[in-house]
């Protein structure tokens, strides 16, 4: 029959000499770290590219060829603050407008929709475009 202080030497050694615990080699931690971070980046970027389409205010739409959100045309929209605006028939918060400036108004347009609307150039060439009619 084992006396208590035995059975606790015993319990001891075991836990403490026990080499029963097996470790990955360094690689395989390194790769299976990668695997797990590069799924939960694919995680996120499939939320991120899902969230636009489900998650989204009323007075925008999802365009599917374009990959963006849009402002649905011909809207009037009042916030939940009391705010109101308008969004015309061309996508744009504001008033209609024409197609062609009348002569001494000139359109400001971010640098986003202009980048798009012309194919980048040399920086003279940039230059002399802003001043073209």
């Amino acid at each position: 029959m084992r006396t208590l202080e035995q059975t606790s030497t015993n319990a001891r050694l075991t836990s403490k000499g026990s080499s029963d615990v097996r470790r990955l080699p360094v690689g395989k931690q390194i790769l299976f770290s990668a695997i797990i971070v590069c799924a939960l980046l694919v995680l996120l970027e499939g939320t991120i590219r899902l969230w636009p389409f489900y998650f989204r205010t009323s007075y925008e739409r999802y365009n599917w060829t374009t990959g963006r959100l849009e402002l649905v045309p011909n809207l009037r929209y009042t916030t939940p603050g009391g705010g109101e605006f308008w969004i015309n028939s061309r996508g744009f918060v504001g008033p209609e407008f024409e197609d062609q400036p009348t002569p001494g108004v000139y359109r400001i347009l971010p640098s986003a929709i202009r980048a798009h609307s012309r194919p980048a150039r040399g920086g003279s060439a940039i230059r002399a475009s802003w001043n073209d009619p």
